[in-house]
């Protein structure tokens, strides 16, 4: 099941509103943070040991930010596909409360 909608708003333009639930970013976001955990090498820390709350400390809003960027790619690309649209141009943010 999507959780990207579709809505035409004119003929050339159309919106797509994409609703992610914590799972779908969280639990890559953790995963990545274990994988950089395991790899980094941190100046007080033997490589490969640092505690995961300090890696969270150190780049978890980065990790979490690019997980949902990754989550609403791939929901707006699914759309993409199942809808079988041809976009022509690029695709921007709608800012809304």
């Amino acid at each position: 099941m999507s959780n990207a909608k579709l809505d035409h708003t004119s003929p050339t333009e159309i919106n797509i509103t994409v609703t992610l639930q914590p799972e779908q970013y969280l639990k890559p976001a953790k995963a990545e943070l274990k994988k950089l955990a395991s790899t980094a090498q941190i100046k007080g820390f033997r490589p490969g040991k640092v505690p995961a709350s300090y890696m969270r400390k150190l780049y978890g809003d980065r990790v979490v930010i690019e997980a949902v960027s990754k989550a609403v790619d791939q929901e707006i690309n699914d759309l993409i596909k199942e809808e079988n649209l041809d976009i022509f141009g690029q695709l921007r943010p709608v800012n809304e409360p």
